[in-house]
């Protein structure tokens, strides 16, 4: 069935992985931190705005005319001005990811000029970094899963149209028996018979598909959620704990952390 839309798996869903070591790569990402500027945040008691608004204001080493037209993440190569591309890169260094390989730890710090903001910002990466994670791996198997879901229903809108025309021909010729009629009757049965044959074929590989996805999608539980700090002594951080599971081998626990700034 698998060669039969293209894709070939060799009795084993070939997975594709970003390496645990590539992990604050992602972090420092130019899509990630457009994405990051772009997050609506919110101090305690003000209203929400993007991040790139609060930081230009908090570090005044931007004017906020030249930054409001930020650009979104995009395939397409980026044109901005150089503020733009100062603010891009002064966010690389706030927001920094530390892989320990010898404990599979990561820690991200996200320093910000407020506690509010580094907690939001630290479960904002956190949540990224899974998304990004799971896509990636799941691609393959998900394509395939659509592919064989449009089968699928192909198969089951034929096997269904077939037998109606089938048992249309038995109530016409219930109370007769022509030749010609009896050769379109078998026609028919062989056919729904070829449609309903495919259409339990498709149902078992579709079934087997979305169980692939699952079973190659990494999860990662929440240990211990971002944590607000109560204290004004610098460094202030905020905790997230998270541990991931791919494929059912557990590849151990990613520590994000968010670290402000003192106010």
């Amino acid at each position: 069935m698998a060669e039969a839309l293209g894709v070939e798996f060799g009795g084993q869903t070939q997975v594709e992985a970003i390496r645990p070591d590539l992990y604050p790569s992602v972090l420092s990402s130019v899509p990630f931190v457009l994405t990051v500027l772009h997050k609506p945040v919110q101090q305690s008691g003000q209203r929400q705005i993007p991040l790139f608004r609060l930081l230009t204001q908090q570090s005044g080493l931007f004017a906020p005319a030249s930054i409001n037209a930020l650009p979104l993440p995009t395939d397409r190569p980026i044109r901005w001005t150089k503020p733009q591309r100062e603010l891009v890169e002064h966010t690389q260094k706030l927001i920094r990811a530390e892989l320990n390989a010898k404990t599979g730890i990561l820690m991200i710090n996200a320093d910000m000029p407020d506690p509010e903001v580094a907690a939001q910002v630290a479960q904002f990466a956190a949540d990224y970094l899974k998304r990004n994670v799971q896509n990636y791996r799941t691609r393959k198997a998900r394509q395939y899963e659509e592919a064989v879901a449009q089968q699928f229903a192909e198969a089951r809108q034929k096997a269904g149209q077939s037998e109606e025309s089938m048992l249309a021909m038995q109530d016409q010729t219930r109370f007769f028996s022509l030749p010609s009629a009896s050769l379109s009757s078998r026609r028919l049965s062989n056919r729904f018979q070829a449609n309903d044959r495919l259409f339990q074929e498709l149902q078992y590989e579709y079934a087997k598909a979305k169980l692939n996805t699952q079973a190659v999608t990494p999860v990662f539980e929440l240990l211990e959620p971002a944590q607000v700090p109560d204290r004004k002594s610098s460094p202030r951080r905020a905790l997230i704990v998270l541990a991931g599971a791919i494929s059912g081998l557990v590849v151990g626990a990613l520590v994000l952390w968010g670290q402000e700034v003192r106010r």
